[in-house]
């Protein structure tokens, strides 16, 4: 099993907009760096998280 989440975690593409399915918005943006437009994700109430390494998304 944990290698399957494994492969599944590797083979995203970063930087991620991850939506909430039940209310049909964005909620999160999910990068390896730092982003230059964390300005305007506050603005739209979007949250921002940083990873150090895939590993942290397990």
């Amino acid at each position: 099993q944990f290698f399957s989440d494994f492969e599944k975690i590797t083979s995203i593409s970063l930087p991620v907009l991850l939506f909430d399915l039940k209310e049909s918005v964005p909620v999160i943006v999910i990068s390896l760096d730092d982003v230059s437009y964390c300005d305007v994700l506050d603005e739209m109430d979007i949250d921002f998280m940083k990873c150090d390494s895939l590993a942290e998304l397990l």
